[in-house]
């Protein structure tokens, strides 16, 4: 995913929504850290947070539809060994006709754990094809645009 700046993703002042995540004894693996799976799961927490709190609510119930993950790239950049808490930050990187990004940042403190980029892409509830997305969706997504 080139034109991503992931030093950025890294930074935690470049997000304005952020989900808690409690890390639990069972999201340890045999070497008793996070399992790579778990952190994509915290990472879907966080997008999830995006659209369904920030998002969702100011806009009218036909206006989002539905979505599927065309690609996603995780950087992991230090080993998450403990319980306790974490935040993931979540932004909206660009805005395409049919599909979104999304990058994150996993952090413990300030500091970040984990990166990530994530595109989605807007489907037909029939059609199970890509769609464009919405004008009013458009706006909502680029309120959540890196400032500048």
């Amino acid at each position: 995913m080139s034109g991503t700046d992931w030093d950025a993703l890294a930074r935690r002042d470049s997000y304005m929504v952020f989900t808690p995540i409690r890390v639990r004894i069972r999201d340890l693996d045999l070497q008793a850290h996070v399992n790579n799976s778990v952190v994509a799961a915290y990472l879907e927490e966080g997008r999830y947070r995006l659209l369904n709190f920030s998002i969702r609510g100011q806009l009218p119930r036909d206006a989002i539809g539905g979505f599927v993950v065309a690609e996603q790239t995780i950087r992991y950049l230090k080993e998450i060994r403990e319980t306790g808490e974490l935040i993931v930050g979540t932004r909206v990187e660009r805005i395409g006709n049919s599909s979104f990004a999304m990058g994150q940042g996993i952090f413990n403190g300030d500091v970040c754990m984990a990166t990530a980029l994530l595109t989605m892409v807007h489907i037909g509830s029939e059609s199970r094809k890509g769609e464009r997305l919405s004008e009013p969706f458009r706006a909502a997504l680029g309120a959540h645009l890196p400032r500048a």
